[in-house]
């Protein structure tokens, strides 16, 4: 999870705190982007997923990070985890609102973001790993 400070108007806000899945993250280069990262790579339309998701990364979310002050990454142990962590919050939704993603939509949901994962810790400011999963 990438959180950020933006730097904005003291008249307005001290601090902005803002997470997202995509916050931070940066466009990949064709030899990064060949390569396969999970079962989804390996579809053969991939390629179109991929280039476009990059593309937008590029374009629209990357002339961003110089608004922000600072970025905190706060680094899961594994993917794993981060899907453990995903399938939690779906859990306290079907709980609260009786809907969410069942496990099979939500793996599938999941599989585009583990590439941007993988880019944050690059372009934040300070890294803060979790030493453990939660349960």
């Amino acid at each position: 999870m990438m959180i950020a400070v933006l730097i904005c108007p003291a008249a307005f806000y001290d601090t902005l705190i803002v997470e997202g899945w995509c916050l931070g993250a940066m466009a990949l280069s064709a030899e990064q982007l060949a390569l396969p990262v999970n079962a989804l790579d390996l579809k053969t339309d991939a390629a179109t997923w991929r280039d476009y998701q990059n593309q937008q990364l590029q374009q629209w979310y990357q002339p961003l990070w110089p608004l922000f002050q600072s970025m905190l990454y706060l680094q899961a142990p594994d993917w794993t985890t981060i899907c453990r962590w995903r399938q939690q919050q779906e859990d306290v939704l079907w709980r609260l609102r009786a809907t969410g993603m069942d496990a099979a939509t939500l793996q599938q949901f999941m599989l585009p973001f583990q590439r941007v994962d993988r880019s944050h810790a690059a372009r934040a400011d300070l890294v803060r790993s979790s030493a453990a999963s939660t349960e």
